[in-house]
């Protein structure tokens, strides 16, 4: 089964796919490079996650994140119909967010990935966030399940999480912590497969499922 996700939305949840597919890591502890000096640069707006817009090249990424690592790469989409030239910015193992160019020049940031919880919308959403807090904040959602190329990814059409879409571009990837499939294999095989997930089951909180990945189209 495939489901018929618009080329650009598909752009915009791309995931590396040398990670795991089943689960994402959840960011590690540990404080981060302290790049940032204002409240306003983690939040995440329309057309901005920060200091980042359609108008920053790779230059001005380096020089906003002067202490991290910056490496390059090509983000691979879904089922290999997406690729990106990319640039990852970490602290240490620790990645921090994943940017999305234009072209190989890397003149015009795309998209921004963001795997921070320090970066948030105005609700206060971030990575880290669990389902049961998202849940509480904009009523049920669906997501599809964990083990597939879509897996984690949030169900179009049928919450108020829509509107993050709709308004700022903005979406969700779901996940859990890696090792949860092999200390609770009976949960994790509920929430797995090409199916609906359900924000409402109580086997999420068991499998400690949080927003992974924001996704923020510039």
């Amino acid at each position: 089964m495939k489901p018929n996700l618009p080329l650009v939305l598909i752009s915009l949840l791309c995931l590396s796919w040398s990670q795991p597919i089943t689960v994402l890591a959840m960011p590690k502890e540990g404080q981060p490079a302290d790049v940032l000096k204002n409240n306003t640069d983690y939040l995440i707006a329309r057309g901005r996650v920060g200091k980042i817009s359609k108008t920053t090249n790779k230059k001005q990424l380096s020089s906003i994140f002067k202490s991290a690592q910056i490496t390059d790469f090509v983000d691979g989409g879904p089922e290999g119909e997406v690729e990106n030239p990319a640039t990852r910015v970490m602290n240490g193992e620790k990645i921090i967010l994943d940017v999305l160019w234009k072209d190989a020049s890397r003149q015009q940031a795309i998209a921004v990935h963001i795997y921070d919880p320090r970066w948030h919308t105005a609700a206060g959403i971030a990575a880290g966030m669990p389902v049961s807090k998202m849940q509480k904040l904009f009523g049920k959602f669906e997501f599809y399940g964990f083990g597939w190329d879509y897996g984690g990814m949030l169900l179009k059409g049928n919450s108020k999480l829509d509107r993050y879409r709709e308004n700022l571009g903005v979406s969700f990837l779901m996940g859990m912590p890696l090792g949860k499939c092999q200390s609770r294999p009976k949960d994790c095989a509920a929430v797995t497969g090409e199916t609906r997930i359900s924000s409402a089951l109580k086997v999420l909180d068991r499998l400690q499922v949080k927003v992974v990945k924001i996704s923020v189209g510039l």
